[in-house]
């Protein structure tokens, strides 16, 4: 076997692990709800199981012993004896069957419980190293932090905001609080609570910076800035921008959003930088499998008038841009990587190169996506 061909096995076993370990962790879904059991739990057993015939291994034997120990109501130290036994080989997996024990073993008292959940913090800790960030998602009971990659859009609400703050006219509307317009608000709260990271990637500050001046000469450019309106239902009186929005304005408030979402970056930078580029032909696989679904974006935005920005792949010029092509492999590199604390990796973006391709972003690269307080509520 050659060594692509075992890169190969390993990226399809590895994906169908996560599988395996997303579709238990709903196992739970009802319980922490109070929603119904059934008939959801069902399903998800029914799936459970056809994907555990589908990935059998060695490590059968000893999850049939974790399941009866926990039907048999056996106590934290019993399953932890038989998880410690899969965790020198498999500690994604050990922790995983921890984790799904914390929620379904409801004959646990509080203090049983809570041995359990420190027993998988400490083991968690014991291989955090060697646990790329996309694999653990599932452990709910460690309390690891999402890091949010911050796409231009979200800066750009967030300067839309401000500006129409500035110019007093935000008092007049009502938004949904569930809506996209409000987001960047909810990130920024959320941050200041410390439930979640933020990350800005360079790409995402030098668009930002271009919307609004010139990146190479540092000036910021009301007039140019007036275009975030262009296509909003936000009547903007012109003398009172201009007397409003000035260049130093514009700069404080640039300076200000930045600060804001300002919270985490690589140890790194250059390294990381390296990293990023290294993943050009992970995403360019992903694009290129994905092709139909990237043209029919292209195809709406070139009705819209907006498909100005494509990139080439085999001859044909289609979307996502390279900004956004960027952020991707960024996203990617990051969902990869073993940084310490974090629990998943999610890009906070209004864009439909990223929205329509949540779920195949999230199977495949194992990167998240969200477009409103809602979705990334479902990875907190």
């Amino acid at each position: 076997m050659t060594e692509e061909e075992d890169q190969d096995r390993s990226s399809r076993r590895e994906r169908n692990r996560r599988k395996e370990d997303l579709i238990e962790s709903l196992m739970s879904y009802p319980s922490k709800r109070n929603l119904p059991e059934e008939p959801f739990v069902g399903r998800v057993r029914a799936a459970l199981n056809r994907i555990r015939e589908q990935n059998k291994s060695g490590r059968t034997r000893v999850e049939n012993r974790f399941r009866e120990a926990i039907k048999d109501e056996e106590d934290p130290l019993e399953l932890l004896r038989i998880a410690n036994e899969v965790a020198s080989e498999d500690p994604i997996r050990a922790l995983g069957m921890l984790d799904h024990a914390s929620s379904v073993c409801t004959y646990f008292d509080r203090m049983e419980k809570a041995r359990l959940i420190q027993a998988m913090k400490t083991l968690y800790s014991k291989h955090e190293s060697n646990i790329p960030i996309k694999s653990r998602r599932i452990f709910s009971s460690v309390d690891l932090a999402p890091l949010v990659v911050i796409d231009t859009n979200l800066l750009l609400d967030a300067l839309s905001a401000s500006i129409l703050r500035k110019m007093a006219m935000d008092r007049n509307g009502i938004i949904n609080p569930n809506s996209s317009l409000l987001f960047h608000h909810n990130l920024r709260h959320l941050r200041i609570e410390r439930r979640i990271r933020t990350f800005i990637p360079l790409t995402a500050k030098h668009e930002f910076m271009n919307k609004i001046g010139n990146s190479e000469t540092g000036e910021f450019d009301p007039k140019r800035t007036l275009s975030l309106f262009s296509n909003s239902n936000q009547h903007i009186n012109l003398d009172a921008y201009n007397q409003a929005i000035t260049p130093d304005v514009l700069e404080k408030m640039h300076s200000e959003i930045l600060e804001s979402f300002h919270d985490w970056q690589p140890v790194e930078s250059t390294d990381f930088l390296k990293g990023v580029e290294e993943e050009h032909e992970v995403v360019e696989s992903f694009i290129q499998s994905h092709s139909e679904i990237y043209r029919r974006v292209t195809d709406f935005k070139d009705q819209r008038g907006a498909a100005d920005k494509r990139t080439e792949f085999n001859g044909e010029s289609i979307y996502p841009e390279n900004g956004d092509l960027d952020i991707m492999r960024t996203a990617t590199n990051l969902a990869s990587s073993t940084y310490p604390s974090i629990g998943s990796v999610i890009v906070a973006t209004r864009d439909s190169d990223f929205t329509l391709l949540a779920r195949a972003l999230e199977e495949t690269l194992g990167v998240g996506v969200a477009k409103n307080a809602s979705e990334l509520a479902q990875w907190l």
